[in-house]
């Protein structure tokens, strides 16, 4: 099969859209995007390109940095006594992961995407304001908004502490 009819089978238009999706499985994750064009030739090209490009970051090993799996790990280390944090503080900022994790779920099922394969270097400030307007929307105090907050910031620091982002979104996210 030549590399163009391949690429032509990862690429899809769902009826709701009016641009080219990628989708392929590698080493069992399907990912799913956007390749952001109504060209059915561009978008092939885009989808090589990426499909390149995603091959990479898992023999690299870095397929496995999305924010689920930062998430996950950060919460095991919460269940350890020699996290550092107190036993209510790590009680606390379980609570606040699931939601965040719940909430996230949401926002990623809205944009068509699957949370078990949101990069954790695709969480930006937009993201983070968005989980704020949600937990508002929900009807969650301020107090308690801030508390997730306080655990979504710690989150993205054990993740830029490992390698895995740049910058802390949530550090960049003005409170108002």
């Amino acid at each position: 099969m030549s590399t163009n009819a391949r690429n032509l089978k990862n690429i899809f238009k769902p009826t709701n859209s009016k641009f080219y999706w990628l989708r392929i499985k590698i080493n069992g994750v399907l990912h799913r995007e956007s390749l952001r064009t109504t060209s059915q030739s561009v978008a092939a090209k885009k989808a090589k390109g990426r499909i390149t490009e995603l091959r990479g970051l898992a023999e690299a090993g870095e397929l496995d940095w999305t924010f689920s799996t930062g998430l996950l790990k950060f919460y095991e280390v919460l269940d350890q006594e020699s996290s550092g944090w107190g036993a209510q503080t790590r009680k606390r900022y379980r609570t606040s992961l699931r939601q965040i994790l719940r909430v996230i779920e949401e926002i990623c099922e809205d944009l068509g995407h699957d949370v078990r394969t949101v990069m954790a270097a695709e969480i930006k400030v937009a993201t983070v304001s968005e989980f704020v307007s949600r937990r508002r929307s929900d009807g969650v105090t301020i107090s308690t908004i801030n508390r997730d907050l306080t655990a979504f910031g710690q989150l993205m620091t054990a993740m830029r502490n490992d390698g895995w982002i740049e910058e802390n979104p949530v550090k960049h996210f003005e409170k108002q």
